[in-house]
């Protein structure tokens, strides 16, 4: 973010906001993972299980007022655009695809909790969110037009939202106790009903 200030890159701004909330995502899913572990107790006797769900929820506002932030000064940029050093942000960019991939390694794909599966959602869309940082510099330092740096900030801003109001959509289906997907109530009373004894 202090390199994205320094040059004046929105779209090196943009990527250094949702990484830094994907920072903050990481260390609440490690909490809510933690916490959904405990067991049931006197006054929480339906345990602890839906932590896990409250944190991605927490990850996902997080996101959400970070993109806000982001699109604010990319439309200021698009109307008053400043120039920006087409090689400072491919570097940039360079050093964050590293940073995004060894995260994604380290997340892993083999895990059932909510808030994993949506810290590393947020890595791999950073992941690609940082390829659109260098090929925007590249295009840059060929001489291209000024606007690119907000559009293309713009640009990883939509991206972002949109895997964002996807992981809201799963975790307030959680948080409210809807049905899982795939599961019909009426297949579960008559599997119910079809047992000896059942009334």
């Amino acid at each position: 973010m202090v390199a994205g200030l320094a040059i004046g890159s929105v779209v090196v701004l943009a990527d250094a906001a949702h990484q830094a909330v994907d920072a903050l995502g990481l260390i609440t899913a490690w909490v809510a993972v933690r916490v959904a572990r405990r067991p049931a107790t006197d006054l929480w006797s339906f345990g602890f299980g839906k932590a896990d769900a409250l944190g991605g929820f927490v990850s996902a506002a997080l996101l959400l007022g970070s993109i806000g932030w982001i699109v604010v000064e990319s439309v200021g940029r698009l109307f008053d655009p400043e120039p920006v050093s087409g090689g400072a942000v491919m570097v940039i960019g360079v050093i964050a695809v590293a940073v995004n991939g060894a995260g994604v390694l380290l997340v892993g794909s083999e895990t059932s909790a909510m808030s994993l599966r949506a810290a590393r959602l947020h890595l791999l869309t950073d992941l690609a969110g940082s390829v659109v940082v260098v090929l925007s510099g590249l295009l840059l330092a060929l001489g291209g037009p000024a606007w690119i740096d907000p559009t293309a900030s713009l640009v990883l801003s939509a991206a972002v939202l949109w895997v964002t109001l996807r992981l809201l959509q799963a975790v307030v289906r959680v948080l409210l106790d809807r049905v899982p997907e795939g599961l019909s109530r009426d297949e579960v009373v008559a599997t119910l009903q079809a047992q000896p004894g059942v009334d």
